[in-house]
């Protein structure tokens, strides 16, 4: 026989569908032979807890037969006995056994278009059999009227599925046999993607569409990288009717933190891969795995599993191999790396929003993991990136695409970034001042003591206590001349706000957002600084949801989805940078206090991220919290370099910024308590904080030329200044390219104005070696300029001003006492 696949559009299924066992007879004539299809997972039958699907299939019903079939069109198993109740009750979820198989359905009945079976030869019709099929059972006539009394959604079609002319098209050519090969991003897919998105699906599916193949996609946050991985993987693995699948078998590599973000996102965009998708999150999900390996599979694994399991996987051969946040790759010798490398992964793709964070050696890693054979050895990739930059970019541009975040301006909302500096309190200055007599002890133990004080002086104290209890015993003596330090009335249970300027103005900020109802997201490098930010904020009535390393993998999208779902406006998000930094969409708020930062820029913009990004309807609210002279801002001057200096697009080689000369660490360690903002007098800056902008300081010499010093600047119009300014994308103040091009310096070496650094004669006194200095130190100097000179500098000093800012940003009933100097970001782009 033949499948006849006759449409009866008028026909009404309402009293078909209510039919009860007893009334089965009265199925009139013309219903005899009519089958309604449903799209399926199956698999033999099993006692398992997890069960593992075989694949997907379609399953038809007629009265009280069924007939269970793969996506091929072939016949898997037919029975028959079944009440025409139990069928007509078959809904997404429902489960029936069939034979030796068991199904679960995946779409509800669509239209419920009969298909009418005629005698025929049933192998000579097959094939157009299931391109018919497709067609009349995938296709979802959104102006048909629906039947009443039956509940319906949106088809999912089969995985293998007919060509839209809708769809993505990737690739098109004809095979041998005259046939064509298509390779296509599902249309439900690509009617969702942006333009910037449908070019990186294109350019990754060129890097891999052959064997060998590799790509870096590094745009930055929030741009999409995930749908753009989901898309191109959805649009390989496809088959199709006469082709196969470019790829199998994929695994992906994530932190743990993403692990159920990931399967989320792919049930989300691609829920057809759900018969194939694995979570892997202990050992026995691996054997699992292995025993599947010869299947269709997307695996999802954590970066801590995949090193625990990667010698088992190696019986698997990967068709392509993704690892997101892969700048966890960026140690050329690192193990991590090595294990990966050993899977044996026909194509590679990495995904990072921040390919260079500290050096070339760095970002050649994760370029010689994506393609071995571009650029052979490191000494050949540096050597072709200093002496051929065009070449080098050339090549680059076959294996990594990089986009910012101006590219998707049009679809966010505006971002407010301010930098606030505060005062220390006299107990942290009093502490500051005589640490500096410790200096001949371990320098990254004690600058960890430095940024411990700057967020309050307890969680310092209880650290040392703690570490009296498990320290070593020639380690005592130095914890104990630290305990010193505080003055001998310090009580440690009974906590004041007023003894950390960061503390009192944070209480500020949240004392206003709670009257605004606004949630928030407070990020900290420290667990013991987010207890003290947590036990603040339920003093203020806060109900507070924790993100860091103790939250467990399984809970971590659970309490995502409830600070952005719950209808309690006064929330407060409390974020582990380095724990919870990391892909996470946190577009529940609209305000973020950064409390301290990390050495790695990298961390916090990827903490920043969590906000700002797609799906964010409001205004973004950024607010960085320094203890101004302090280490907290050598923290940010030495980002903002690393920020500057290493940019991608350009190629500019940074040498790494990790270690510290002793001249750098004496500054450290001095406290410069006397200026307002130690930052802006070192970009010599002449606006003395009253907002203007380079150019608008310029345009006000115009109009007052006898003006001589910044303190008699005509500022009464800077309110009209800052709003024309909103408006406006003038070019920015940047960094010379000649002086960029010219120098391979280490820019850790500095020779800003000011006492930053000691005299050039005192340090080198070969007249060669100090010429290199300075030219390294203008390098530093010019980054540093180059970026902060796009900021508005605004001091409490300039009142109308000064409140102005303080409106714009939301913070109109903050008195900010203890803020010395806010800096604000005038354009995003």
């Amino acid at each position: 026989m033949r499948w006849d696949f006759s449409r009866c559009g008028n026909t009404d299924y309402t009293s078909q569908s209510n039919l009860s066992d007893d009334t089965d007879d009265t199925i009139t004539s013309q219903d005899e032979g009519m089958y309604y299809c449903y799209e399926v997972l199956y698999g033999k039958i099993s006692s398992r807890m997890h069960k593992r699907w075989q694949g997907d299939g379609l399953l038809f019903c007629r009265k009280r037969s069924v007939i269970l079939q793969t996506e091929d069109g072939e016949e898997v198993a037919k029975a028959s006995g079944y009440s025409v109740k139990q069928l007509n009750e078959l809904k997404k979820g429902s489960r029936l056994k069939v034979n030796n198989y068991e199904l679960e359905v995946q779409s509800e009945r669509t239209s419920r278009q009969p298909i009418t079976v005629v005698d025929g030869d049933e192998n000579t019709e097959k094939q157009r059999v299931v391109s018919e099929l497709v067609e009349n059972v995938a296709t979802n006539n959104e102006n048909s009227k629906k039947p009443k009394g039956v509940a319906y959604q949106n088809f999912i079609s089969p995985f293998f599925g007919r060509d839209d002319p809708l769809d993505f098209v990737l690739d098109e050519a004809k095979n041998e046999d005259g046939s064509v090969r298509r390779i296509a991003v599902d249309v439900r897919i690509a009617r969702c993607l942006k333009p910037h998105q449908k070019d990186g699906i294109a350019f990754i599916y060129k890097c891999l569409k052959d064997y060998d193949g590799g790509a870096i996609l590094a745009d930055e946050m929030g741009l999409g990288k995930s749908v753009q991985t989901i898309s191109l993987i959805t649009a390989l693995i496809k088959k199709r009717i006469n082709q196969k699948p470019i790829i199998r078998r994929c695994i992906i590599v994530v932190p743990t933190s993403l692990l159920n973000n990931w399967y989320a996102e792919f049930m989300k965009w691609s829920p057809q891969t759900q018969a194939m998708l694995f979570r892997v999150t202990k050992s026995t999900d691996v054997e699992n795995l292995i025993s599947y390996r010869e299947m269709p599979m997307i695996a999802i694994f954590s970066y801590e599993m995949i090193a625990r399991t990667a010698m088992k996987l190696s019986v698997i051969s990967v068709d392509l191999l993704v690892c997101d946040e892969a700048h966890r790759l960026k140690n050329l010798s690192g193990r991590l790396r090595e294990q990966l490398q050993n899977l044996r992964a026909q194509r590679r793709l990495l995904l990072t929003g921040t390919p260079m964070q500290n050096d070339l050696e760095e970002f050649y890693s994760l370029v010689n993991f994506a393609r071995p054979d571009l650029f052979g050895t490191f000494s050949e990739f540096k050597h072709i990136c200093e002496m051929e930059p065009t070449h080098f970019n050339e090549l680059l541009a076959e294996v990594m695409l990089r986009r910012t975040a101006e590219v998707i301006h049009e679809w966010l909302p505006p971002k407010n970034d301010y930098i606030i500096w505060c005062r220390p309190s006299p107990l942290q200055c009093f502490i500051y001042k005589r640490l500096k007599k410790f200096l001949s002890y371990d320098h990254l133990t004690l600058i960890d003591v430095l940024r411990k004080l700057c967020n309050h002086p307890s969680i310092l104290y209880q650290s040392i206590v703690t570490k009296l209890q498990t320290c070593k015993m020639e380690e005592k003596e130095f914890y104990n001349a630290l305990l010193q330090l505080f003055p001998n009335t310090y009580n440690d249970s009974f906590l004041s706000i007023t003894d950390s300027g960061k503390l009192s103005v944070f209480g500020e900020l949240m004392g206003t957002f709670r009257e605004q109802e606004e949630k928030v997201v407070v990020v900290s490098n420290f667990t013991k600084t987010l207890d003290l930010l947590e036990e603040l904020c339920q003093s203020l009535y806060y109900t507070v949801l924790r993100l860091d390393g103790s939250t467990e993998a399984k809970k971590r999208m659970e309490i995502v989805e409830e600070f952005n779902l719950v209808s309690n406006k006064n929330c407060a998000f409390l974020l582990s940078a380095k724990a919870g930094g990391l892909g996470l969409n946190l577009i529940g708020a609209s305000r973020m206090i950064l409390f301290d930062s990390d050495w790695n820029p990298a961390v916090d913009m990827q903490a920043m991220a969590r906000i700002w990004r797609q799906g964010q309807k409001r205004p973004c609210y950024i607010y960085r919290l320094i203890t101004g002279g302090t280490v907290d801002e050598k923290i940010l001057q030495r980002q903002i370099k690393k920020s500057s200096l290493s940019v991608v697009v350009e190629m500019v080689p940074v040498e790494s910024l990790t270690h510290f000369s002793d001249e750098e660490l004496q500054d450290i360690f001095t406290l410069r308590d006397e200026t307002e903002c130690e930052t802006h007098c070192l970009l010599e800056c002449q606006c003395s904080g009253c907002g203007l902008l380079p150019e608008e300081l310029e345009a006000d010499r115009e109009i007052n030329p006898n003006t001589n010093s910044s303190s008699k600047l005509n500022v009464e119009n800077v309110s009209e200044n800052s709003s024309e300014r909103m408006d406006e994308n003038e070019d920015r103040v940047s960094v010379p390219e000649d002086s960029v091009q010219s120098s391979s310096a280490d820019p850790l070496i500095q020779n800003c104005s000011g006492s930053l650094c000691p005299n050039n004669n005192e340090v080198l006194e070969d007249e060669a070696e100090n010429k290199i200095l300075g030219d390294e130190a203008a390098l530093s100097a010019s980054a540093l300029m180059g970026t902060l000179m796009r900021w508005q500098h605004y001091s409490p000093k300039y009142e109308k001003q000064f409140e102005l800012m303080k409106a714009e940003a939301g913070l109109e009933k903050c008195c900010l006492e203890e803020v010395s100097f806010i800096m604000k970001l005038v354009s995003n782009f």
